[in-house]
């Protein structure tokens, strides 16, 4: 049986224009396709600056549940990337990447 680990509850903060400081609420993810409806509108939520901080690939969204993969990408080289979103007991996000 699988063991859930406890949720992090690391604060999250904005700073507004006026340099006030806001502290952003912790909320539970509703559901695994609201997390894919949001990576699909927000691509660059995709971590490319890990992949190359100098020239991080910047994503297309090309079409969302592309066979067995929730999200396929292409960069601007016109690499494919597959993209997998997990959503799992309490609020533990996962999601799995793979390039080309």
């Amino acid at each position: 049986m699988m063991q859930l680990q406890k949720v992090s509850k690391d604060n999250i903060f904005l700073i507004g224009k006026s340099g006030s400081l806001a502290k952003v609420p912790h909320r539970e993810y509703q559901s695994e396709d609201l997390l894919q409806d949001i990576v699909d509108r927000h691509p660059e939520l995709i971590a490319g600056e890990q992949i190359n901080p100098d020239n991080p690939p910047r994503w297309l969204a090309i079409r969302r549940e592309a066979g067995i993969v929730d999200h396929l990408f292409l960069d601007q080289h016109g690499r494919p990337t597959f993209l997998e979103v997990k959503y799992c007991f309490h609020s533990r996000i996962r999601w799995g990447q793979a390039r080309c």
